[in-house]
């Protein structure tokens, strides 16, 4: 996840000021410098969230509309928070950026989600492509504008949090019925993987904090440190 030889500082995490991120095996750089929030696809945000405090790079919030197929240019040099959502979409909706970060949604219908992106050097994204049958919404905002999580953490949908706290050992839940993903960007990992499902899921895996955390599912998730 972290180059090697390649220091990254990840700041700004509740009682943290700063989190140096390890060594990995992959020789590109973790490019994540701040916080993200959760953006359920049904709703209800994690739960003891607070504003996140740091000097992470900065940029006026972009906001791109449109109707069906498009390729939209980006001009995103820092790791960011890209918004998608497709109140009325009835068909295959999908979102993509020619980075790293590459399937972002694909799904069937209505869609809203949260997505962290640009998360290494070698994957910044120029252009994100939309497939879909109805009116869409993409916002990209810097990670200034989002809440971090101390302790346990739940919400819904597809959703970006910061976990705060120090930890090795995190209980997941999921009630959706299709895929359950769960990638982590701090501390010591190798691979951002830390669970990959079908379906409904309750387990207990390693998992580091601080981090910043993507969840992917369709239905209501939890993860608490242990």
């Amino acid at each position: 996840m972290v180059g090697g030889g390649a220091l990254v500082v990840l700041a700004g995490l509740a009682s943290c000021t700063a989190l140096v991120l390890s060594p990995g095996e992959d020789g590109t750089a973790d490019r994540l410098a701040g916080a993200a929030s959760a953006a359920p696809d049904a709703g209800s945000a994690p739960a003891e969230e607070a504003p996140a405090e740091s000097s992470y790079p900065t940029f006026a919030a972009q906001t791109f509309t449109g109707t069906g197929d498009f390729v939209q240019a980006v001009d995103l040099q820092e790791t960011a928070i890209v918004t998608f959502e497709c109140a009325t979409c009835t068909g295959n909706t999908v979102l993509k950026t020619n980075g790293r970060d590459s399937l972002l949604v694909n799904t069937i219908g209505p869609h809203r989600g949260q997505y962290v992106v640009n998360t290494t050097d070698g994957g910044i994204i120029t252009q994100m492509t939309v497939n879909a049958d109805a009116a869409w919404t993409i916002t990209v905002a810097d990670l200034t504008t989002v809440p971090i999580v101390a302790g346990p953490a739940s919400g819904s949908g597809d959703s970006v949090i910061v976990m705060s706290g120090d930890f090795s050992v995190a209980a997941l839940t999921n009630d959706g019925d299709s895929n359950f993903v769960v990638q982590e960007y701090g501390t010591s990992s190798f691979s951002p993987l830390i669970a990959n499902e079908i379906g409904a899921y309750s387990g207990t895996v390693e998992m580091e904090g601080p981090a910043v955390v993507q969840v992917t599912s369709n239905g209501a998730w939890s993860i608490t440190p242990q």
